[in-house]
């Protein structure tokens, strides 16, 4: 299967506010690096040959372990529901230690490694 297009989901919202802010910064740096990898970015699902989703897992808070651990799983997906691709760009990093430059960072870092 030839992937030539990528529709990258807007990050749902967390129950983590500090998260949400993240939306627009993994959103815009996903598409940069796909199109940098030479793929389009679709601008609506149905024209594309992909999906990237992004989910935030939040690791709750267990006894002597520091509550707001959070990952990040960018997953590519082909049209017929076939895993293509599946990226932690954030792995197990507590939430305060992210900014906008480093998520941005990390994204680019781990999402470029991916071949076509």
């Amino acid at each position: 299967m030839l992937i030539r297009s990528i529709y990258v989901e807007e990050a749902p919202g967390t129950l983590v506010p500090d998260l949400a802010q993240y939306s627009a910064v993994i959103h815009d740096t996903s598409v940069r690096v796909l199109e940098d990898l030479g793929y389009v970015a679709a601008m609506e699902p149905a024209r594309a040959d992909a999906i990237l989703h992004a989910v935030w897992m939040i690791r709750p808070p267990a006894t002597g372990t520091p509550p707001g651990h959070v990952t990040l799983k960018l997953t590519i997906m082909a049209r017929d529901g076939k895993t293509l691709h599946v990226v932690e760009a954030v792995t197990d990093m507590p939430a305060s230690f992210l900014s906008q430059a480093r998520l941005a960072d990390l994204i680019r870092t781990k999402l470029g490694m991916i071949t076509r």
